[in-house]
């Protein structure tokens, strides 16, 4: 049994992934820096997002050899339409938000996600490309290019939206 306001599990922050592991990044954390001061509040997000999907292009590039110390929950989000069970209106295409969502008070709010998650990818693309191609040198068949980037920033979107909190 369990008692009313009973602490069941403690997780330090420092065992949580946050925007100071954006910052902190080698490759991308000054640029993440700037993005969170021209964006203001919603740069976080944005910084985050970034971040995430760097580190995961980067552990299921490298497998093995990957050293992050997110490896583990990496593994568990969604950074593709359908992986790890997940669903997310940013993977719908815009006649299915119409079809399933024009009419409700959430259709406003999920076509303004969307569109602002568009740009975030836009400029996310061109912040974490180059180490992503860094990262894929000699690796066939990827070579060196950025595939796949836009499709992961979209799941750490995903990701963020459904499992974050403060």
């Amino acid at each position: 049994d369990v008692e009313e306001d009973e602490l069941l599990i403690s997780i330090p922050t420092s065992s949580c992934l946050s925007i100071a592991d954006a910052l902190l990044d080698n490759d991308c954390g000054e640029k993440f820096g700037e993005i969170l001061k021209k964006a203001g509040p919603g740069g976080g997000l944005v910084g985050m997002a970034g971040y995430i999907a760097k580190e995961y292009l980067k552990m299921e590039h490298l497998g093995e050899k990957y050293e992050g110390r997110w490896g583990a929950y990496l593994k568990t989000l969604p950074f593709r339409e359908g992986m790890n069970e997940q669903d997310h209106m940013l993977w719908w295409r815009n006649n299915e938000v119409e079809t399933l969502l024009k009419g409700s008070y959430a259709f406003d709010d999920a076509m303004g996600i969307r569109n602002e998650v568009d740009v975030a990818v836009k400029i996310l693309s061109g912040v974490i490309g180059p180490s992503v191609k860094r990262t894929r040198q000699g690796f066939l068949p990827f070579g060196g290019n950025t595939e796949g980037v836009d499709e992961a920033i979209r799941g750490a979107f995903v990701s963020i939206m459904s499992r974050a909190f403060d």
